[in-house]
């Protein structure tokens, strides 16, 4: 997906930066970090250290699909002052204050806005969430949880499970037991597909 949208952007002319326009040199350098927030660190550091030929004239970065790994590289980006495109979706990467990441997506917190907002204008009133112990799955089901007391729904019950449970009889039970109109799983393909 990277490398159509790289490919397109160029076919535009590239970006306008205030520096003047930037082209986006292919193919593109991408880099497995193995999923590790150090690792990703560590790889992006390299390439964003100016004594580094391959990458002096480096812009901007387009940042890993994690908010956690993501959170780590925000901190290279903004102490290099280079632009972080992210993909991370937690707010907690855009409340810090940091001028040097940016995004598209919609934060994490407002991820089922509009889903609870259909559901009670059709009558749902009564609402059950549960979320896996992690930083970006808790956002979503924060603001969830927010955003059903602002549309008058009662919150039957708030669940949060460590991470990697793939075993949730017991959630299940104590969840069906509640006979809330809605349930909202917040998490990640594993776990909601579990639960």
């Amino acid at each position: 997906g990277w490398t159509l949208w790289a490919e397109r952007l160029n076919e535009q002319g590239g970006l306008n930066l205030p520096s003047g326009r930037c082209v986006v040199a292919m193919p593109l350098d991408l880099r497995d970090d193995k999923s590790s927030s150090e690792l990703s660190s560590e790889i992006l550091e390299a390439m964003l250290n100016v004594s580094s030929p391959d990458f002096a004239a480096v812009d901007f970065v387009i940042g890993p699909a994690s908010s956690g790994i993501t959170l780590g590289n925000s901190m290279v980006a903004q102490r290099h002052q280079r632009i972080l495109f992210s993909t991370g979706a937690s707010e907690t990467l855009y409340n810090g204050g940091n001028e040097y990441i940016f995004s598209s997506l919609t934060p994490g917190n407002r991820y089922m806005s509009s889903g609870l907002q259909l559901l009670r204008s059709r009558g749902a009133a009564t609402v059950v969430f549960a979320h896996e112990a992690k930083a970006f799955s808790a956002s979503v089901c924060r603001g969830a949880n927010a955003t059903a007391h602002a549309l008058g729904m009662r919150v039957a019950g708030y669940y949060e499970y460590e991470p990697g449970k793939t075993n949730f009889a017991d959630l299940v039970y104590q969840i069906k037991a509640l006979d809330a109109d809605v349930y909202v799983g917040c998490g990640h393909l594993n776990d909601v597909t579990y639960l």
